[in-house]
Formats: structure tokens, C-alpha cells, sequence
């Protein structure tokens, strides 16, 4: 959990998603990386115990991640998979989208491979919008549905859980590329601030989107195939 004794590179060092805090706080991560929280929320003019708040939201969101699920029900656990990983990626992707294309129409020439970063991108986003909005308009009532023990048809969610699990297989393939390309987002020695920005912010994209197919890969999809609701189609 971050502290305003930490200093501005260590807590990105720690987890590199942090990185979208800082710079949406108009905090200059990059030239401050020496200075405490506290020193640099007074240096931008911002409230610190604001940033505080929001770094702890993301911090419980990757803790949400290696949490004990064992005794949640189903229904909190797509509850949950909303409120901590879809809402935050699907306000992240416009924004993202946006710098990306910014950053390929000033570095395109000299780093042609953004152009193709930003076409992968683009294509990942829309499917990753309408992948999370299956789930959570499609799958999730029908599992909460199955969790009351209410008429629902099973054999199709059983088919629908490979599908969403053949999406996510699209997505982490997608980003693999973009990860390729992108030297594991390392910068390139000409990069600007704001360069570095897209860099750390796809960094964290990707640690949101490795964490958000661990719960439902791991958890959240198991339970549900394993209960004696859907059993029998196996």
C-alpha cells in the first residue's frame, strides 16, 4: 500500500500501473522520480490524500487478483470482476487509444512499429469492450440466475464460457504483440515523457488484463462448471 514517505519510482518500480495515477494527476513521474508522494503532490498542486485514495483503489484491485474466493458466491464474484477490472479497463481504453494515435502520428516516421501497435490496439480494444459487455449483459445474469437455482439453459453457458475463454486467448495474443513490438515497453532512447507514459500504461493494461482471465479462468468459471447445475453436461 502506498505511503507519502514513498518515493514517486519506487511505487512504479513496484507495479508500473501506478504510472496512470501519477500521470493523470498532472504528477511528472518520470523527472520526479526521486521525490516522496507528498513532495510531489505539493510541487503539482495536488491533494495528496486524493492520489493516496486512488492508488489504493488500484492496489486493491491487483490485490482482488491472489484473494481468497473460496467462500464468495458466484454472483459477488462477477460483481466484483466488474466493479475492479471491467469498469477501470473501459475507462483506460479510450484514453489509451487516443495517446497511442497522438504518439504514432509524432514517432510514427522514426518508430514505424507504433503504426502497427496502434492498429493492433485499436483492434483489441473494440473486441475487449465487447467481450466485457457479454459477460456482464449476458453471462453473469446467467450465472447468478444458475447460483439461485432459477430456469436457465446450461448447455448454452457451458458453450458461451469457451467462447469467452477463446477471447481471452485473442486478447493475450494481441497484447503478446504489442509487448514484442514494443521491446517489453521499454522506451526507446528518443522517447518523450509522454512516450514513456503510453509505455507504462499499456504495461498495466496488461497486468489488469492477466489478472482479470486469472479470476475468471481460475475461479470464476471452474465454480461454475463444477457446479451440479452444469456437471452433467460433462
Amino acid at each position: 500500500m502506498a505511503v507519502l514517505t514513498d518515493t514517486i519510482g519506487h511505487m512504479v518500480a513496484e507495479w508500473p500501473a501506478r504510472a496512470r495515477i501519477f500521470d493523470e494527476a498532472g504528477i511528472d513521474y518520470l523527472l520526479g522520480r526521486e521525490q516522496s508522494l507528498a513532495e510531489a503532490c505539493r510541487r503539482s498542486g495536488v491533494d495528496p490524500d486524493d492520489v493516496l485514495d486512488r492508488l489504493g483503489d488500484m492496489d486493491r484491485r491487483r490485490d482482488s487478483a491472489v484473494r481468497d474466493w473460496s467462500d464468495v458466491s458466484l454472483a459477488e464474484v462477477c460483481d466484483e470482476i466488474v466493479a475492479t477490472f471491467h469498469e477501470p479497463i473501459r475507462e483506460q481504453l479510450p484514453r489509451l487509444g487516443m495517446l497511442l494515435c497522438r504518439l504514432s502520428e509524432g514517432y510514427g516516421r522514426r518508430h514505424p512499429e507504433l503504426n502497427r501497435v496502434l492498429d493492433l490496439f485499436s483492434l483489441f480494444s473494440g473486441e475487449l469492450k465487447l467481450h466485457m459487455r457479454k459477460e456482464e449483459d449476458l453471462v453473469f445474469p446467467l450465472i447468478k440466475d444458475i447460483e439461485l437455482m432459477r430456469d436457465s439453459a446450461e448447455d448454452d453457458l457451458v458453450d458461451t464460457i469457451e467462447s469467452l475463454e477463446l477471447e481471452h486467448e485473442s486478447a493475450k495474443h494481441a497484447l503478446e504483440e504489442i509487448r514484442e513490438m514494443t521491446h517489453d515497453y521499454r522506451p526507446p532512447t528518443d522517447a518523450c515523457g509522454a512516450y514513456r507514459t503510453v509505455l507504462d500504461n499499456l504495461h498495466g493494461l496488461d497486468q489488469d488484463l492477466h489478472d482479470l482471465v486469472g479470476v475468471e479462468e481460475n475461479i470464476l468459471f471452474p465454480r461454475v462448471l463444477q457446479s451440479q447445475f452444469v456437471g452433467e453436461y460433462y
